[in-house]
């Protein structure tokens, strides 16, 4: 059965969809030493590509491996190549090799990948060429712009923990933003509280007594300004008097 065959026989309809299709896997799927012209004819028409799986199929020749402009992944595991990866110069986006387990065993086979220019993770372990002496050094003045070799940054720390570190410390941060959010949040709320007490303080209800005055007191008052009002009115006009 052919490559497409296999690939409907194993995703169904899915595989249908090529111009969505972002990642695909046919690991373990057929085996070849080299993919054929109707391989490579079909696998060019995924052009969202970017990342493809061909782990443990048996390549040994990379001849015919589609040309996907965009790949930016591309894992060989457990194949038999050993020869030439000149095919692979043509992905300028390449950013992570993986070609771990094939029997590479010369430095001299890796040279056509120094013009990735994006090239920054390869692994190589349990090539022949990993157990060579220097290798690390090696690979590393090789590639200049590598950051993850065979699982470890160039200074040889582990990549995987050092991720895990940071994501431990991205989470422990949103921890304590989250803390202190909620910190203010609750000092906010106690400061509203204290607030509307003070309110209360200031503005408090008005006695009756301080607004209206008594009934005696009233009466006074209507006094005094009946009083002053006799005071200052001029005096009214009466008869003469018979005996002047």
């Amino acid at each position: 059965m052919s490559l497409e065959g296999k690939l409907r026989e194993e995703y169904g309809e899915e595989i249908n969809q090529v111009d969505d299709i972002e990642e695909l896997n046919i690991d373990g799927l057929i085996t070849t030493a080299k993919l054929t012209n109707e391989d490579k004819n079909y696998l060019e028409k995924f052009k969202s590509l970017t990342q493809i799986s061909a782990n443990g199929i048996g390549l040994a020749s990379l001849e015919n491996f589609p040309e996907i402009a965009g790949l930016k992944e591309i894992a060989l595991e457990d194949n038999k190549i050993s020869g030439s990866l000149a095919p692979l110069q043509k992905f300028k986006e390449l950013t992570t090799l993986t070609l771990n387990a094939n029997p590479i065993n010369d430095f001299q086979v890796l040279e056509p990948l120094k013009i990735l220019p994006n090239l920054v993770k390869l692994d190589l372990m349990d090539c022949p060429l990993y157990t060579k002496e220097n290798y690390r050094e090696t690979i590393l003045k090789m590639f200049p712009k590598l950051k993850d070799l065979d699982g470890l940054d160039r200074e040889g720390k582990d990549i995987e923990i050092e991720e895990q570190d940071d994501s431990e410390e991205e989470e422990e941060a949103e921890e304590e933003d989250e803390e202190e959010s909620e910190g203010k949040a609750e000092e906010s709320e106690d400061e509203d509280d204290d607030e509307e007490d003070g309110d209360e303080i200031v503005q408090p209800k008005k006695r009756a007594s301080a607004v209206k005055p008594g009934k005696g007191d009233s009466e006074n008052e209507d006094s005094e300004e009946e009083e002053s009002e006799e005071e200052i009115a001029p005096p009214k006009k009466g008869k003469k008097n018979q005996f002047i």
